[in-house]
């Protein structure tokens, strides 16, 4: 965890790597200069393995759809 992470970079990294128990890799970044309003998401999981990209960010906004709008994520790079 980084020091200089936002409330909502430590909400949504701790909701990922419960939803993703065998993650790697969980980085969360807001991208939006601090104000929540779009992160970019980086996850490393075997739960990701095979899966096309379109299916990895769909698992990612479904773990995320109660606490943020998809329009607010830029997942990147979840992979294995």
């Amino acid at each position: 965890m980084f020091a200089s992470q936002t409330e909502g970079e430590l909400k949504v990294t701790h909701i990922l790597k419960e939803k993703f128990p065998r993650a790697t890799a969980v980085k969360v970044t807001d991208i939006s200069g601090g104000c929540g309003a779009l992160y970019e998401i980086q996850i490393e999981s075997e739960e990701f393995k095979e899966k096309r990209t379109v299916q990895q960010h769909q698992m990612v906004n479904q773990a995320l759809k109660e606490v943020l709008n998809p329009s607010r994520l830029l997942s990147r790079n979840p992979s294995l």
